[in-house]
């Protein structure tokens, strides 16, 4: 995907980010370590990790109609309305 990329890794008591891509860092630093316990709930870093997680995309299929595509059971198709009110939640900013 073009554009500026970053990424997080929360690991143990630490949340780690990388700098953006298109951000100029002096010397070879490139993540920042951030004590969990020191941030709060609606901090802006947590926020983005939820964003990240799939709990949006596991309520969407919990909303949709699946069926089973294969005989194996290992593939699942389905639709969901967009005017869901899942859906639209799921689209919302945070």
């Amino acid at each position: 995907m073009p554009g500026p990329s970053t990424a997080a890794l929360l690991l143990g008591p630490f949340l780690y980010e990388r700098a953006p891509s298109n951000m100029s860092v002096l010397g070879k630093l490139r993540w920042l370590r951030l004590h969990v316990a020191d941030l709060s709930d609606t901090s802006p870093e947590l926020k983005a990790v939820h964003a990240l997680t799939p709990e949006p995309l596991l309520r969407i299929l919990a909303e949709a109609r699946l069926r089973q595509a294969t005989p194996e059971g290992g593939l699942f198709s389905g639709t969901v309305a967009y005017d869901n009110p899942v859906v639209r939640a799921s689209h919302a900013p945070t």
